[in-house]
């Protein structure tokens, strides 16, 4: 067997999983969205939650009208921020800075939760040592923000009763990824907001089903429920039920070797379902040159990607209303997905075609419906041991549920960590790496926006969506809008050092800070991945030309 098998969007998921797991022993959100009504304080890192998760972010704001202190560290001002008592308007990179400034400060008044730190954590001394010379003006002045306003941010949150953090993908990207969400959990940890309402760690997730493609083991190095290819008893068990053997499976290709592999022949065939690479990935051209050497590549979905203009075969996969199933949401929760119409034309279910390429393997699968697949993903995933169809019915079930009359578990951590007791990480110096390119002066920053999901493969389709956003613009500020001569509508070229250059039109807009600018990343026309190196760590830097 391979277990060269990956999510599109793990890359944006390994810093938490990596740092999450290190802290707590497992990586989720810790609580419930309904939890944040709860929550005496709320602070939310490199996160536009008005586009990434318009419902969540509905809850932000009824936080903010009922007086709640909402602290932002974001460079633009986005909507959330604009609205929150505490917007720390950091430079591209430096989240890292402010959160240690946060800390130590929190330190340096005496706000850690004592009774939490002895008795639930280890660590603590390292961790302590770690801040010891931090200056919090220093911080401060790394981050381009007044101290007094960092101080004032990190008391709000350090006297809360509860609070609780939310972060997106953004955060976990870059050289510093890791270190980033390593002092996330600190911070949880420091003053005690872990396993109780209104408190938490809240990773933001890009897909409906990203956690669960986590939890079934859609990585490299790992099976259904994150088992280790090292746990023998757990790997005994999918052995069991799954009848073949699993002795000398290693850790297979990631998607963000995948290219790469490609390139030196170690990967010759690809089976791409329901993503889009050519248009996620970074390096866009590169990963374009792959796609188009690759020996033999099948892609399933239900569209005709930009993916699927390089495959050999395409397997027409039907749309959500057609589909059965279930799908885990970043809160954790498991829910029934049931077809409302047929599959159009020669499209089938996900699950059928899969379940078909493997009889033509010599798999002797034999699933009659989809109830019999969650039978066994219970019977192969702790988590999972008490979930059901039939407890499905009743309503979505929050794992982990390990029992039949599990009522589900909304708070993580509650009555003590997977790990034992959780972790303190000593925090990391510095800030994202920035390549010194003087030709290119400005920092790109990319994400979504509310009206198109991921690539907009999908969205894109809609007239009814295209008509609120057709294209993707860059968003510049006026500061730099005046510098570089350009207006509102001009056409620009966006250009990187690695080469790449896309066209697309300005957008001035008073929520981008100077010398920053903002492409998101669904459009075709002006891909933001052709501008972003896949070998170079860090922030990348672009030059803008206004053209005509």
């Amino acid at each position: 067997g391979s277990n060269n098998i990956d999510a599109i969007d793990h890359g944006d998921q390994l810093a938490s999983e990596q740092a999450l797991t290190a802290a707590f022993g497992s990586c989720a959100a810790t609580n419930s969205r309904k939890d944040l009504s709860e929550a005496e304080a709320i602070l939310i890192v490199g996160a536009n939650l008005t586009e990434f998760d318009a419902v969540f972010a509905l809850d932000v704001i009824k936080a903010i009208r009922s007086g709640k202190p909402v602290i932002v560290i974001d460079p633009r001002t986005t909507e959330i921020a604009a609205k929150a008592r505490h917007h720390l308007a950091v430079k591209p990179g430096t989240a890292l800075a402010a959160l240690r400034g946060m800390m130590k400060h929190i330190l340096d008044l005496g706000l850690q939760d004592e009774e939490f730190i002895s008795q639930r954590t280890e660590g603590f001394g390292d961790f302590e040592k770690s801040l010891a010379a931090v200056d919090v003006a220093v911080e401060a002045d790394t981050c381009g923000v007044d101290a007094g306003a960092l101080r004032a941010a990190a008391e709000v949150f350090g006297r809360a009763g509860a609070a609780a953090i939310i972060y997106a993908p953004g955060t976990t990207r870059g050289d510093i990824g890791r270190a980033r969400v390593a002092a996330i959990a600190d911070l949880a940890l420091l003053t005690g907001n872990v396993g109780r309402p209104g408190t938490g760690v809240y990773p933001l997730l890009s897909g409906a089903n990203s956690q669960g493609l986590a939890d079934m083991g859609v990585r490299p190095d790992r099976l259904s429920g994150g088992v280790s290819l090292t746990d023998a008893d757990a790997v005994a068990k999918v052995e069991s039920a799954w009848g073949a053997s699993l002795a000398g499976l290693q850790s297979g290709i990631g998607i963000s070797d995948m290219v790469s592999a490609i390139e030196s022949g170690e990967i010759d065939a690809l089976y791409v379902v329901g993503a889009d690479p050519a248009l996620a990935l970074v390096d866009e051209k590169r990963v374009r040159k792959a796609l188009d050497k690759v020996g033999f590549l099948v892609v399933q979905d239900s569209f005709l990607s930009d993916t699927a203009q390089y495959a050999d075969v395409v397997l027409p996969a039907a749309v959500a209303a057609e589909d059965d199933g279930s799908f885990t949401n970043a809160e954790r929760f498991v829910q029934r997905v049931r077809p409302g119409i047929a599959p159009a034309g020669e499209s089938r279910q996900d699950w059928l075609i899969v379940q078909s390429l493997a009889k033509r393997f010599g798999a002797d699968w034999a699933y009659a419906r989809t109830a019999d697949v969650m039978s066994e993903i219970a019977g192969v995933t702790q988590a999972y041991s008490g979930v059901s169809y039939e407890r499905l019915e009743e309503g979505c079930v929050q794992w982990p549920c390990e029992e039949p009359d599990c009522a589900g578990t909304g708070i993580l951590h509650a009555n003590g960590f997977a790990r034992g007791k959780a972790a303190f990480t000593p925090v990391e110096e510095g800030v994202a790496t920035v390549r010194e390119h003087p030709e290119f002066p400005l920092a790109l920053l990319t994400g979504p926006v509310r009206e198109h999901h991921g690539t907009g493969v999908r969205t894109r389709r809609s007239a009814g969506v295209t008509n609120l956003v057709a294209e993707a613009v860059l968003q510049v500020s006026s500061e730099d809008a005046k510098t570089l001569g350009l207006a509102k509508g001009d056409r620009v070229a966006v250009s990187a050092p690695n080469g790449g250059v896309v066209e697309t039109t300005v957008h001035i807009t008073p929520s981008m800070p100077a010398g920053v600018v903002f492409l998101p990343g669904f459009s075709p026309e002006a891909p933001v991945t052709r501008l972003i190196d896949a070998e170079e760590a860090g922030l990348t830097a672009v030059r803008v030309q206004r053209l005509g």
